[in-house]
């Protein structure tokens, strides 16, 4: 019954999350998703890749951060990763800020050092990624992460839908 519950719960912040972006109707590119998160954040949104981020097999390596700082709105994403997980890395992202999650305030400054400089920072981010843990301990889980996790899929098959091509569509 928890499972369901909580299913339940984080399915429905994450559609009135989605909900409060505004997204036109019909067909939804990435490009109509990031302006619509940009208009809802009300500042310009960079993506980058943050190259300064241990390697993949780096026990203190994320993959992705929301910093949100006074001129604009930062999504870094592991460079490392396959294309597809980036995508869903951004949106689950993207997520954070369409519920109002809000970010990791660190400054803009000390990343730009490199992750050597923030990780006190990073791992405090970092803990807020759940490791895959199941439904049924939600409870020992930040609410967001999940929320988070369920409004990317929701976005992610938004997109898949209508903007994959042939040969992309095969890993949907």
């Amino acid at each position: 019954m928890k499972k369901i519950r909580t299913q339940r719960l984080t399915t429905q912040l994450a559609e009135d999350a989605i909900a409060r972006l505004s997204l036109p109707a019909g067909p939804l590119t990435f490009e109509a998703l990031r302006t619509a998160v940009t208009t809802w954040l009300g500042k310009p949104l960079i993506i980058d890749p943050l190259n300064s981020l241990p390697p993949r097999d780096h026990p203190a390596s994320v993959t992705g951060l929301y910093l949100d700082t006074a001129d604009a709105g930062r999504v870094y994403f592991h460079p490392d990763d396959p294309r597809l997980y980036q995508l869903f890395v951004i949106l689950h992202e993207f997520m954070h800020i369409a519920a109002g999650h809000g970010g990791c305030h660190v400054p803009v400054e000390v990343m730009e050092r490199g992750y050597a400089g923030v990780t006190a920072e990073i791992t405090a981010a970092r803990a807020r990624v759940p490791v895959r843990t199941s439904l049924e301990d939600a409870d020992a889980v930040d609410v967001e992460e999940l929320v988070a996790e369920r409004g990317a899929m929701l976005l992610l098959e938004r997109l898949q839908k209508s903007t994959l091509s042939a040969s992309e569509a095969a890993f949907a």
